[in-house]
């Protein structure tokens, strides 16, 4: 499973991604890595080496996890940081680090620690995020439902969706709590 952990600057992520992964975070003055970095991690199971002392199987493959590091964005910035939020779709789960703390000073335009308030600055941007992705999509789908295609049919149903789905984002900002048809899904 793929993890991105995420969150504004000095919020904890690489002391979090230091203290699953065993790699060492960015000494304390020094500026972590502006890329991400990946870690993977065995997930260690005793019904699993249970099974493997039974049976002795050929192959032995534990579960692994691989955590991402994501460098901190302070919200202005974050518009500008597209290949960012691309390789944070990449994950299966989005681990959000917020800061609950007072000792370290907060470099950015919030002084002192508000988790709630980081925690929807971050959505805000994530969703403004996911809207620019589904109007690309959507600009895309509506010139190409006008040519005859093999997919035409396929396209149309998305873009009914897709429109649908634009809707209740900027109604409601979220999708939360939306249904969704199968054949829609």
């Amino acid at each position: 499973m793929k993890l991105a952990i995420a969150g504004l600057p000095g919020a904890g992520k690489s002391t979090l991604f230091a203290a699953l992964s065993g790699l060492a975070a960015s000494p304390p003055g020094q500026p972590p890595s502006a890329k991400r970095i990946p870690a993977a991690v065995k997930v260690p199971d005793a019904r699993l080496e249970h099974l493997r002392g039974m049976f002795q199987p050929k192959k032995y493959t534990p579960a692994d996890l691989e955590f991402s590091d994501f460098p901190g964005i302070p919200t202005a910035e974050l518009k500008g940081k597209g290949e960012l939020l691309g390789a944070m779709r990449e994950a299966e789960a989005l681990v959000v680090c917020l800061r609950g703390f007072e000792e370290a000073s907060y470099p950015y335009d919030r002084p002192g620690a508000d988790p709630v308030a980081d925690f929807k600055a971050l959505m805000d941007e994530f969703q403004l995020a996911d809207l620019a992705v589904l109007e690309k999509r959507l600009d895309r789908l509506r010139r190409d439902v006008t040519k005859p295609s093999r997919t035409q049919d396929a396209d149309k149903k998305e873009l009914a969706v897709l429109e649908h789905v634009n809707k209740v984002m900027e109604e409601k900002g979220t999708l939360r709590g939306m249904p969704i048809r199968p054949e829609e899904e």
